[in-house]
């Protein structure tokens, strides 16, 4: 490995470590938005202020065509939000042992 790093001209070698720094940025702001979505997932899902129940609430009475399938239901959404909880901390757990290697 440290035969190839030699072996590579100097612009050639910042030009790499430029890119490098601009791919570690763009993870960073990965992993922010992955760890905000799976902070509100588990609003949803463990009905934290009633969060759940209350988006369900803005649904009751309206017509059929506008609140759709589930969407008066706090369920659907504690749903969705266990499905996204699971989904953010495994993309989170498979990047931090991406980074470890």
């Amino acid at each position: 490995m440290l035969a190839c790093l030699v072996a590579i001209p100097v612009p050639e070698l910042a030009d790499i470590v430029r890119r490098l720094k601009s791919v570690q940025g763009a993870a960073v702001i990965l992993v922010a938005f992955l760890i905000f979505y799976t902070i509100a997932s588990a609003a949803f899902a463990f009905n934290l202020w009633n969060l759940s129940t209350r988006v369900a609430g803005w649904y009751v009475g309206k017509p059929w065509w506008f609140r759709a399938i589930g969407r008066d239901n706090p369920n659907s959404y504690k749903a969705g939000g266990t499905i996204g909880l699971a989904f953010g901390v495994l993309l989170l757990a498979w990047i931090a042992l991406q980074a470890t290697r």
